[in-house]
């Protein structure tokens, strides 16, 4: 029978004379190590920007709250009496309400 096609194999997963057990199992382990760190990398930029996103509304959520607690700690001893004054004409009719503390420009 006539050769019509040749090609030389590549042995890289079969055991050769020269590899030993040894070498072998190295070349799986090595393998599978690889294919672990391609899925880890993978996955880890998929579910980075998820992530992220959920660090930024946590953060603001706390921030709005501590704004919310401090400005209700600092106004909680005035009443809405103590900040304006509502001037009235004989009519009982709203003419001007004043700010105690800021100009009305």
């Amino acid at each position: 029978m006539y050769k019509i096609y040749s090609r030389c194999r590549m042995n890289l997963f079969r055991s050769n004379h020269k590899d030993s057990k040894q070498n072998q199992k190295l070349k799986y382990i090595v393998l599978i190590i690889l294919i672990a760190i391609l899925i880890y990398i993978i996955i880890s930029k998929s579910f980075n920007p998820i992530f992220q996103n959920i660090c930024k509304d946590k953060a603001k959520s706390i921030a709005t709250k501590i704004a919310s607690e401090e400005a209700t700690r600092a106004v909680s001893g005035y009443k809405y009496e103590d900040l304006f004054t509502i001037e009235r004409d004989t009519n009982r009719k709203y003419t001007d309400d004043k700010c105690q503390y800021f100009d009305n420009k």
